[in-house]
């Protein structure tokens, strides 16, 4: 395998210092470091959200799950949009859809916090209605 991608290099006839990359490049099937850590980002956080709901004990549901790992795929979606436009040459296009998709993230990732992984979520909230008393401390 190796020696028929050093012949392909060979025969594009490319600089001494451009075949490292063109091997490279052809080795790891396009893909960059950037991925890599894209994804153990990624399966890091899924762990330590595990983690968090077991040590507080907290109850989520299938769909509160479910939610959570859309909004963990839109993250990955959002660095990997990036992560290509910087790679085309484009790092305006890259900041402007940086701030657009990862503010829809951002407010994801939120409310997904206050609502689901506070350690309120489960709890009954008692409101006092207005002319009923009761003393605010």
């Amino acid at each position: 395998m190796a020696e028929s991608t050093c012949i392909r290099v060979a025969q594009l006839g490319e600089r001494a210092q451009d075949w490292r990359l063109k091997l490279l490049v052809e080795y790891t099937g396009g893909r960059s470091m950037a991925e890599l850590i894209i994804g153990a980002c990624a399966a890091t956080g899924l762990v330590l959200l595990i983690r968090l709901a077991r040590t507080r004990t907290l109850s989520v549901t299938w769909w509160q799950w479910g939610l959570t790992f859309l909004g963990l795929l839109y993250a990955v979606f959002v660095l990997e949009v990036v992560v290509s436009f910087l790679r085309e040459g484009t790092p305006k296009g890259a900041a402007v859809m940086g701030t657009i998709l990862g503010f829809v993230a951002v407010v994801w990732a939120v409310v997904l916090g206050r609502t689901v992984f506070s350690g309120r979520a489960g709890e009954r909230v008692d409101r006092i209605r207005p002319g009923e008393g009761g003393s605010h401390v």
